[in-house]
């Protein structure tokens, strides 16, 4: 039932050329006239790229984005740019994902870039395994100062995803897994794919590729670094949705306001009991 409900994106022929990508990288824009070029380009350079294609979503940028985009790719056939009305990170990453044509998606910010050997990697892992539905690896953060950190999830457990997300970048994820959520939520400003990786854990099997394949660009502007406050606020609406959907007689709250720890409790009828866990939500 459900294999005809979700679309077949793409087909396998011997000795044909694929009419349609097999791998679609997103990427939402916003504002990203410094960084748009070298996170499209870093997709282009990809030694996958004969079946790879990038949708790119300006999200109503009021600097030159769109601009730069139709300069350098408005006739790529590997490249498909569109431009919405300033919707919020949920809406343009619904509507980049609803645009790709690849069998597997992945992800990419606007202001980060991918080593060149990203997409094969995780693609060759989804061939591999097709019982997971997302891959994700380890990252480089990249600071202003010139300062490098290697990110890299050790012992991964889906479960301590309701915890904090431990889901890091690159990820590349099944479309047809994606179809069977209700897509990214436009009702927080961050949180956004933190809140959509939980919802894809709900329906499919995660797992961990442990090489540095993603470039994250450190630096004030990130939308993940504004507003502390309203981060944890999104995190904590993003484990009781997730709480909900599950069915789960729980309900959770930060310990203190300015802390990073998240606090479990069991609920009872309309009474809360005593029975809690703390854990970091960092």
């Amino acid at each position: 039932m459900l294999g005809q409900l979700v679309p077949l994106y793409r087909r396998h022929a011997k000795g044909k050329k694929y009419k349609s990508p097999k791998v679609s990288i997103y990427i939402p824009a916003y504002n990203a006239e410094k960084t748009i070029k070298r996170a499209v380009d870093s997709c282009l350079v990809q030694h996958y790229r004969d079946l790879l294609e990038v949708v790119v979503v300006d999200d109503g940028s009021s600097d030159n984005t769109w601009e730069i985009l139709k300069q350098n790719y408005e006739n790529n056939p590997h490249v498909q740019i569109f431009r919405q009305e300033h919707g919020g990170i949920g809406s343009a990453s619904n509507k980049a994902v609803s645009e790709c044509r690849g069998e597997y998606i992945g992800q990419l910010d606007s202001d980060d870039f991918l080593e060149p050997n990203a997409v094969q990697s995780l693609a060759n892992q989804l061939d591999l395994y097709p019982q997971v539905g997302l891959f994700f690896s380890n990252y480089r953060r990249l600071f202003e100062d010139g300062s490098i950190f290697i990110h890299k999830s050790e012992n991964f457990l889906v479960d301590q995803l309701l915890y904090g997300c431990n889901v890091t970048h690159f990820r590349m994820f099944r479309k047809k897994v994606w179809c069977r959520t209700e897509g990214f939520s436009d009702r927080i400003i961050n949180a956004v794919d933190y809140d959509m990786l939980l919802k894809l854990s709900e329906v499919a099997e995660i797992r961990h590729y442990p090489k540095v394949l993603y470039n994250y660009c450190f630096h004030s502007r990130n939308t993940s670094t504004k507003n502390q406050k309203e981060q944890y606020k999104n995190h904590i609406k993003a484990i009781e949705w997730a709480l909900e959907r599950r069915k789960l007689r729980w309900g959770c709250r930060r310990l203190g306001e300015n802390s990073r720890k998240v606090e479990f409790f069991r609920l009872k009828h309309r009474f809360q009991t005593n029975e809690t866990q703390a854990r970091d939500i960092s």
